[in-house]
């Protein structure tokens, strides 16, 4: 290519705006685990739950005795977007990725208030 060949492409290079956007977004608390072993069946009260873990995001009421559901969820995405910045301001190539990871604990208790058993998924790098 000749230099003169080159000059288009360099001045359409020199006009296009890229933007790059990197976001990270929590939503809840993230579950305390070091508190796991100390929910015991038939001995841990909803109380102590509670005094342990803070209140639950949900909290699910039967017949049977109460289900606590803790979560904590996060979101880091990227997005690449290419737009003519002169003229059309219009964007021409956009890019987007995100990943989600959510931790979930759920407690069920037995009538009497006591842990009966409890379910925990952990997928947030810790």
């Amino acid at each position: 290519m000749t230099p003169r060949s080159t000059l288009p492409l360099l001045v359409l290079a020199a006009h296009l705006c890229a933007c790059t956007t990197i976001t990270h977004t929590s939503n809840g608390t993230p579950i305390r685990i070091d508190a796991l072993p100390h929910l015991q069946k038939g001995h841990t009260t909803t109380a102590e739950v509670l005094e342990l873990l803070g209140p639950p995001q949900q909290i699910v009421r039967s017949r049977d005795g109460d289900l606590f559901l803790y979560q904590y969820e996060t979101v880091d995405g990227m997005q690449m977007r290419f737009v003519e910045p002169i003229l059309t301001r219009t964007p021409f190539f956009d890019y987007r990725q995100s990943f989600r990871k959510r931790d979930t604990l759920a407690v069920m208790f037995d009538k009497q208030g006591l842990v009966d058993t409890y379910g925990y998924a952990q997928d947030t790098p810790r």
